[in-house]
């Protein structure tokens, strides 16, 4: 095994894209049998990608073999025998935002600020939002967002998702880091002469030029929730999470959500579907409905 730290060169203070490689070699009889390196970033430290040798059960002459090594620079050299197997993003708060393991399609996690659970999952996208060059390709908007201990957006009791929604005319979304080519938009709308949710979709092309994207809504509409811009060939599932009690909506990739309810004591009493018809209730002994918990 070679492990590569250099904790004077680490006071030094290199860039954050710095690599550290942790190569594992096995030989046998003078020759390399199998070999896998870990690429770690750091500030903080996460596993960048993993790579394995592409023909493990070759015999590599081990004068012929590069071990991996890095410049002081942080420049990665390693076997050009290697393939990756595995690839990893982070955004700033250390979150996994995307990886993708070798001839599967990329799964990416997108988090609530100040969150340490995913709101959504998308697969088939690669999810970027600090990237300054045009390799994002998800937007998603759940109108729970909260700034300084408050909403940002309205509350509704009957939001697609979860207890808010957009209560604007139209919506202006950046997209200057999105990568060329063609998406689905997506969006739930509702009036207040109907109970039901319109889902509304078009496909949008994002050039090299495309900065910004307009989205008007409809004249009628007065609640817009759950809007997302992926991939065609992208699926996007969600959730609304409030901490310290659950789940309490969950949307899978058909569009369709199932609500969660709770009492005072943060005990979850029903489950309802899509068109808030209840389909599983929870009943507790000794339980009186009264009482609730002190807040803290």
């Amino acid at each position: 095994m070679f492990e590569y730290f250099d904790k004077i060169n680490f006071e030094k203070g290199y860039p954050s894209e710095d690599l550290i490689p942790i190569e594992n070699v096995v030989y046998k009889n003078g020759k390399v049998i199998d070999a896998s390196l870990h690429i770690f970033s750091h500030n903080p430290l996460h596993l960048s990608k993993s790579l394995k040798l592409k023909e493990p059960d070759a015999l590599i002459d081990s004068m012929d073999f590069t071990i991996s090594s890095r410049s002081i620079r942080g420049t990665m050299q390693y076997d050009n025998r290697y393939e990756e197997t595995v690839c990893y993003d982070y955004d700033s708060a250390g979150n996994l935002i995307s990886y993708q393991k070798n001839g599967e399609p990329i799964k990416s996690f997108l988090f609530s600020r100040g969150q340490s659970i995913p709101m959504a999952t998308v697969i088939n996208a690669r999810y970027a939002p600090e990237a300054t060059e045009r390799i994002n390709e998800v937007y998603f908007n759940d109108f729970e967002a909260v700034t300084d201990g408050e909403y940002v957006w309205p509350e509704s009791t009957v939001a697609k998702s979860g207890t808010h929604i957009c209560s604007s005319r139209w919506l202006m979304i950046p997209l200057s880091n999105f990568k060329q080519g063609r998406y689905i938009l997506s969006y739930w709308w509702r009036t207040n002469s109907s109970q039901q949710w319109n889902r509304y979709r078009s496909i949008i092309n994002v050039t090299e030029s495309t900065q910004n994207l307009m989205v008007p809504f409809p004249a009628q509409t007065v609640m817009v929730d759950d809007l997302s811009i992926v991939p065609q060939n992208a699926t996007i599932q969600s959730s609304v999470i409030l901490p310290g009690l659950g789940k309490i909506s969950e949307t899978d990739i058909r569009g369709r959500t199932t609500y969660y309810e709770y009492n005072g004591f943060g005990l979850p009493i029903r489950v309802l579907n899509n068109e808030r018809e209840v389909i599983k209730t929870f009943s507790y002994d000794n339980y009186n409905p009264n009482i609730t918990i002190p807040a803290l």
